[in-house]
């Protein structure tokens, strides 16, 4: 061990990373993970983090400060906020590591607001750049939003290269809702879920316009007695509403969504219901509602892991 940490003192990194491979030793974690930052490999160093999280715990705030680091160094916000929540979960450790996660929200805060105020001031061909080369989802968001104040149609090529992208879905969703707001009535083309649908934005509703949205989410307020399920029902039905988009609601899945967005309201609290009474109640085959609610959940799950 002490001749690793001679090495890496002497910057042998290649030497440091060659003889720490594989190892589970918290001190010679570390001087790996050194090692990947003496050379650059930032992207080495936070996959060695993110794999010995539990080991290298021993060394919290080492650690934290290490990882936030190179987070913002590559202004990695979105994970950033995934880091720290992590480490704010974790039972408490020393005085010292409490105060830097403190630190370290004030900090995103503060790193935000400022990304929030330049994405306001950005050139057009600064903005079309971003919607060529997008970054992090809370930059991107940064940046649509600058769009919305803006004549949208200065950007719709490069707005219909980032609609095709391979970018997160609920992003590019928001992208659409601008054009939809500013009535483009050009044709575009818009991947989703891996389908590509081609769209005139002035043509389409805007998600919780219709009326079996309003009839649905009226049913659901109406079919539970807690508020606590009937804001989660609610809540829920409305990310499914727009994880969906621009698919819309079948007029005769009325009755098993609202079954549906029911029981998982009692899944989601863990509160105790019968799902052979809800199938009754609302008369749809207790095989199929099962089906819906494994789909929806998987919908809801898919939304939540691409803003992670």
């Amino acid at each position: 061990m002490d001749s690793i940490k001679k090495m890496l003192e002497n910057r042998q990194y290649d030497l440091v990373i060659k003889f720490t491979e594989g190892t589970n030793d918290l001190d010679n974690l570390f001087y790996r993970l050194q090692a990947f930052l003496g050379l650059g490999n930032d992207n080495e160093a936070l996959n060695l983090i993110k794999e010995n999280l539990e080991i290298m715990d021993e060394r919290r705030l080492e650690l934290m400060k290490i990882h936030f680091n190179i987070l913002y160094a590559h202004r990695l916000y979105d994970e950033i906020k995934e880091a720290l929540e992590y480490y704010d979960s974790l039972p408490y450790f020393s005085y010292e590591a409490e105060e830097f996660i403190k630190e370290q929200y004030t900090l995103l805060g503060e790193e935000r607001k400022s990304n929030h105020d330049k994405y306001h001031n950005l050139s057009i061909d600064e903005i079309k750049d971003l919607l060529l080369k997008p970054s992090s989802n809370d930059e991107m968001l940064f940046v649509l939003n600058a769009i919305r104040t803006m004549n949208v149609r200065l950007f719709l090529d490069e707005l219909q290269s980032f609609l095709i992208s391979s970018y997160s879905d609920v992003i590019k969703t928001f992208a659409l809702l601008i054009l939809i707001e500013q009535k483009v009535m050009e044709e575009i083309s818009f991947l989703k879920r891996g389908v590509v649908y081609n769209l005139v934005p002035y043509e389409l509703t805007p998600p919780y316009c219709d009326a079996i949205y309003q009839e649905i989410t009226k049913r659901i307020e109406g079919g539970l007695k807690d508020p606590s399920l009937t804001n989660i029902a609610c809540e829920l039905f409305n990310i499914y509403v727009m994880d969906i988009y621009p698919d819309e609601i079948c007029d005769d899945e009325t009755d098993l969504l609202v079954a549906a967005f029911l029981a998982i309201a009692h899944q989601y609290l863990n509160s105790e219901y019968d799902i052979s009474l809800l199938a009754d109640k609302y008369d749809v085959p207790i095989e199929l509602l099962i089906a819906k609610i494994e789909e929806i959940s998987e919908f809801l799950s898919k939304g939540q892991s691409a803003l992670s």
